[in-house]
Order: C-alpha cells, then structure tokens, then sequence
C-alpha cells in the first residue's frame, strides 16, 4: 500500500482526491505522517524553484492553478513526476496520480501538442550559440552577470538580454533553471 500525501490549501480540494484514490492502494496521511508518504501532490507556485518533497524518494505530482504548457514543462523540469491542473474532477486528478507512480506522464491533448510545437527536435549542443554556452558555463562556474558584461566587454543589460535568449532556448524561467537543464543536457558540465 503506497502512502500518499495531498499538500494543498483547500481541504475540500484534498477530501475530494483523498475519496477519490483507492483505498486497497493509497493510504492518506497528513501532518507529520506525511513526511514517509511514498507519493505526494503538491500545489506548484510561480515561486517554486523546487518541487522537492519532505519525502525523499517520494513520487511527486504537481498541481498547477491553470492549463498552461509553461507550467507543465516548468513543473517536470522542477523534478515532478506528473503534472496536473487543480481544478480537474479527483478521478482525473487520481489517473495522473497513478501514471506517474507507474513512470508514465499523462498531459491534455493541447499541451502536449503546445509543447511539441515549442520545442522543435533539435541536438543537444545546437540549442545554444559557443558564446551563449560560453557565457553560461562562466555564469555556472560563480561568475556575476556585472562580472561577464565586464569580461565580454558588454552592457549589463546585453547580457541580461543574452540570458533571456538562452532561458527561452532552454525552456528555463531563471537563469538556475537554465543551467541545471543545461547540464542534464551535457552542454556545459
């Protein structure tokens, strides 16, 4: 029996997955329980810069506050292993539930079909220009956006434009975000 966890602020919202989920599969725990829970759904801010779970290991499902390909691509590049909207019926909330615990990821037809749109298939070491490569390995390695637009002999503001380029490039919201992608995808190490 898998332990799972709802972290939401809405109780109706967490009664509602909780009655949804079979019994003879998930246990529901709360509070301090939580912390063991081997699945967790958690509510994604537009803050979130992790989606790391007091249980370690645990499978993670992020909930998102709208239909929108930028969160779902945001929530697995954060480390999620399903991605849903909040406002779907418990029972469609409990499918992805069960893909990921499975290693699979359901998304609606539109955003996958958005996200396939968004990100053409192009090689790894394509994706970025040598001097964007470059620029992020430096800024990677501790180097400051003043200190690079000093070395580059740049403005501030170009190379802040410059790492707007290589966010979009990459699907990244921050600069943090485009490094980690940027790593797992081999093109600095």
């Amino acid at each position: 029996m898998l332990r799972c966890a709802v972290d939401h602020p809405s109780a109706s919202f967490r009664h509602g997955v909780a009655s949804a989920l079979d019994p003879a599969r998930f246990e529901v725990v709360e509070g301090e329980e939580a912390a063991d829970a081997d699945v967790v759904l958690m509510l994604m801010t537009s803050d979130d810069t992790s989606l790391t779970p007091e249980a370690s290991g645990a499978t993670v499902v992020a909930l998102v506050e709208e239909l929108a390909p930028h969160l779902y691509r945001r929530a697995l590049a954060l480390g999620a292993d399903g991605v849903c909207h909040d406002q779907l019926p418990p029972d469609v909330i409990v499918d992805v539930v069960d893909a990921a615990v499975s290693g699979e990821v359901t998304l609606p037809a539109e955003v996958a079909r958005r996200l396939a749109v968004a990100a053409p298939e192009r090689s790894a070491p394509q994706l970025l220009t040598d001097e964007e490569r470059g620029l992020l390995q430096r800024h990677a390695d501790g180097a400051s956006l003043t200190e690079l637009a000093r070395t580059e002999h740049l403005g501030e503001r170009t190379v802040r434009r410059r790492f707007q380029n290589i966010c979009l490039k990459l699907g990244a919201d921050t600069r943090a975000e485009a490094i980690k992608r940027a790593t797992q995808l081999g093109i600095i190490g």
